[in-house]
């Protein structure tokens, strides 16, 4: 179960379309801390992080970004693209 309860559909969808494969197997410094890992840590665990405050961390930090985001990825996924109702045809009366 995901640690964040009040996780909305904007912040869902903009995990599951920014923090992507490219990103996260990417170059890991400064500026992708600031940009997607350390927010996307943020909205998983629902209160602020904070970032490593040397360069020597990243990668740990990164790792387990990487992991809280795949353990959870099916519940995110499901909060960014709810099932949608099926409505029925109303039948015409005469």
């Amino acid at each position: 179960m995901i640690p964040n309860k009040d996780l909305t559909q904007k912040d869902a969808q903009w995990m599951i379309e920014n923090f992507t494969p490219s990103v996260q197997g990417g170059r890991i410094d400064g500026n992708t801390m600031d940009k997607y890992f350390v927010p996307v840590r943020s909205l998983i665990m629902g209160k602020p992080v904070s970032r490593p405050g040397c360069g020597c961390h990243y990668q740990a930090y990164a790792a387990m970004t990487k992991s809280l985001f795949g353990q959870h990825y099916a519940e995110i996924e499901a909060i960014a693209n709810p099932p949608k109702k099926k409505t029925r045809a109303k039948r015409k009366t005469t």
